[in-house]
């Protein structure tokens, strides 16, 4: 199977750009067999004029780069542009920002970029939430915590926009003071799972294990692990976020959700192993 690098890195100027070239969408009313539903209403993508979700009528839109250019605002408080990196995709109803601003070297020659990833909806469901995340460099590997950092679930149509940016930028703020500190525990996190060895035919079982991934990941998974007779946890974790990152077929959605599962699968195998 060809290797195709999802998670790419871009200057930061060119992030904007894709940001600006969001889509954009817009409230319409809901009719059932011509009966208007006052309780509904329905989000529209306003190029395609395809109904994205129909909402409650308490739901207010609030538009992908509206969400995104008030985090890059945030962020460049606190670093400058030309040290950051990252990159922007969105479904049909939500948009997800990766940007990645501090490296770190948990091994020697072993490097990755820390950062925080951005997500906006407009389908009604968690609004805004944000993850600490990385990428590493040696394989253009993904990583994604699973703890997700709620910043807005949801705004009312009655809620003052004006006091919903200003929370906005307030909790963003508070992310971005604390990558630093998830920058320690995933650098701890490491060294323990390079600590743990498996054999690797009983890797190979706990790949089978895991039924969210699809029957050509686990030969992908075993040719990126080390050809050794043991393997650490920290090269499986590599080998399975490897192909999630480069090789799964998945959306932007789909491949964080995996992200987030390899990471608890290793949690759930160290906890197994004592």
């Amino acid at each position: 199977m060809q290797r195709r690098t999802f998670y790419k890195a871009f200057p930061l100027q060119y992030v904007k750009r894709y940001i600006e070239a969001s889509p954009t969408f817009e409230i319409k009313p809901v009719y059932v067999n011509g009966e208007y539903q006052r309780d509904y209403k329905a989000v529209v993508n306003q190029s395609t004029g395809k109904v994205v979700a129909v909402v409650s009528k308490r739901f207010q839109l609030v538009q992908h780069k509206t969400v995104m250019n008030a985090f890059l605002d945030v962020l460049s408080n606190y670093v400058s542009e030309d040290e950051t990196e990252g990159f922007y995709r969105w479904t049909d109803t939500r948009s997800y920002l990766s940007v990645y601003f501090k490296h770190i070297e948990p091994f020697e020659k072993d490097y990755f970029k820390l950062g925080i990833l951005v997500t906006n909806g407009v389908d009604g469901s968690m609004a805004i939430w944000t993850k600490f995340t990385a990428l590493r460099l040696v394989c253009t590997n993904g990583l994604v915590s699973r703890e997700t950092i709620e910043v807005v679930r949801t705004i009312h149509a009655s809620t003052d926009f004006s006091d919903f940016m200003e929370r906005l930028i307030g909790r963003f703020e508070k992310v971005i003071k604390g990558v630093d500190q998830y920058g320690e525990k995933i650098t701890k996190t490491f060294e323990e799972w390079k600590g743990i060895e498996i054999d690797r035919k009983d890797a190979m079982k706990e790949v089978a294990k895991m039924d969210w991934l699809p029957k050509k990941a686990t030969r992908i998974i075993y040719w990126k692990l080390p050809r050794d007779e043991k393997v650490t946890l920290y090269d499986l974790y590599n080998a399975i976020t490897d192909y999630i990152s480069n090789y799964s077929g998945k959306n932007i959605e789909g491949r964080t959700e995996d992200l987030m599962k390899a990471e608890k699968a290793i949690q759930q195998i160290k906890a197994a192993l004592g």
